[in-house]
């Protein structure tokens, strides 16, 4: 009797936290022959949670051929197999090559959600996205620079707040600076925004301001920039945006807003 394949699953690691990676990611993890983790970026409490008979490997340094060569060799032994991502593999990732590599070869897989950055910079500052908001990738990697034009110019057009995703690099800052300008023709210079370096990590940064004061000389590939609404609100250091609850249920003394300036 044939042996049926092992499965292979890409889990979400959020922030890295192992307290905020999922039940099912945990338990994955633990029962993975192969694990496959994206360098750097995974911390090693995470690699810890591993079985000691596992296969632990950097995949980092391999290529689309050599990742999935090595989880072809466990799987078709019938061993599960996890490849770890931060965040979460379900958004701006690259899985669909390796899904598509996969399915060509018969091996049975699955995606396991993680915490992505959105929400958990989102928490770090409040709750600035409780009425929806749009996400964006500055990134020009994948999609063409005048793709990303046209996206930023539709959703600063919006009422939604953005969360933009690998905002800049150390050579690769003329798309934020093109973004900033868009928001803040479409927005204003006092509209709330927000940048979250490193969230969810014990080295975590934030900063909360007006548009035209914020640092982009501070923004790189470990922050995450929140641009808000004609909604934003901003109480004690904290950022949200306003949905008439505090008129409804609290007290009239309401928190600043950015046309407030306080």
């Amino acid at each position: 009797m044939e042996k049926q394949p092992g499965m292979v699953s890409f889990v979400g690691a959020g922030p890295g936290d192992p307290e905020l990676l999922t039940l099912k990611g945990k338990r994955l993890i633990e029962e993975a022959a192969l694990l496959l983790y994206a360098g750097s970026m995974i911390p090693p409490a995470l690699l810890d949670l591993a079985s000691p008979r596992a296969s632990v490997i950097d995949a980092a340094p391999l290529d689309l051929e050599e990742c999935h060569s090595l989880m072809l060799q466990f799987a078709r032994a019938g061993q599960p197999v996890v490849h770890l991502h931060t965040g979460d593999p379900a958004v701006y990732s690259a899985l669909r090559e390796q899904l598509a590599l996969l399915d060509r070869d018969g091996i049975p897989w699955q995606v396991v959600p993680g915490i992505t950055a959105a929400s958990t910079a989102a928490a770090a500052l409040g709750a600035p996205l409780q009425n929806g908001f749009s996400l964006v990738s500055l990134s020009d990697l994948l999609v063409p620079a005048d793709e990303v034009r046209r996206n930023l110019r539709a959703v600063a057009q919006s009422a939604l707040p953005v969360t933009l995703y690998n905002p800049a690099g150390r050579k690769r800052r003329q798309l934020l600076a093109e973004a900033l300008d868009i928001f803040r023709e479409a927005r204003g210079g006092d509209i709330l925004c927000a940048f979250v370096r490193h969230a969810g990590r014990p080295e975590e940064t934030r900063w909360i301001g007006r548009l035209a004061d914020l640092p982009a000389d501070d923004v790189d590939m470990s922050t995450l920039v929140l641009i808000g609404s004609a909604r934003t609100v901003t109480d004690q250091g904290a950022l949200f945006e306003a949905r008439g609850y505090a008129e409804k249920y609290l007290d009239k003394d309401a928190p600043a807003s950015a046309a407030d300036g306080r």
